[in-house]
């Protein structure tokens, strides 16, 4: 791993500060330094100098002020019944749209993972495709999906990646 020095890790602070997302971070690392870093190796450095980078989420619904005892939804009931949350989904962004019988994105871990790899599951990408993913004990993501040159719509890009380090901290490898 690239080995910082003081003045550059005060900056990388700074920029986190400043709002800059992972990817800005590397990005910068690299123009500003001559640093190259995987996306790993820079989540490595923003956790080892104890930044919080900036999300770019998407703004929550206001809160019903009239809510005394909110009956019981059918999805806490499946909690309860399994002892554990359900599968978490991803806002709409603000400029999509929520259509009747389109593929939205979702994404599964593999209770039996794929032989050679730490983690594998499934993947739903917004424009229907289904696509099998897999991290290998090197760190090499993976992705084989129904037809030869598949790319992922870019809007799920960054919801697979979120949801990837979901699973990763779940299982204790992030």
């Amino acid at each position: 791993m690239v080995e910082l020095t003081v003045e550059q890790k005060q900056k990388v602070s700074e920029w986190a500060e400043a709002g800059a997302t992972l990817n800005e971070l590397q990005s910068r690392l690299k123009t500003e330094f001559g640093l190259t870093m995987t996306y790993m190796e820079a989540r490595l450095l923003a956790m080892e100098l104890e930044v919080r980078l900036k999300d770019k989420t998407v703004k929550a619904a206001p809160v019903a002020e009239a809510a005394a005892v909110a009956p019981v939804t059918a999805e806490e009931e499946m909690d309860e019944a399994f002892d554990g949350p359900a599968p978490e989904s991803f806002p709409l962004a603000e400029d999509e749209e929520e259509v009747p019988g389109v593929a939205t994105f979702a994404m599964a871990k593999d209770e039996l993972v794929v032989p050679g790899a730490l983690v594998s599951g499934t993947v739903t990408f917004s424009d229907g495709m289904e696509a099998k993913w897999f991290l290998d004990q090197t760190g090499r993501l993976s992705l084989k999906a129904g037809h030869t040159g598949y790319q992922p719509p870019q809007v799920d890009v960054p919801k697979f990646q979120q949801e990837l380090e979901k699973i990763l901290v779940k299982m204790g490898m992030y």
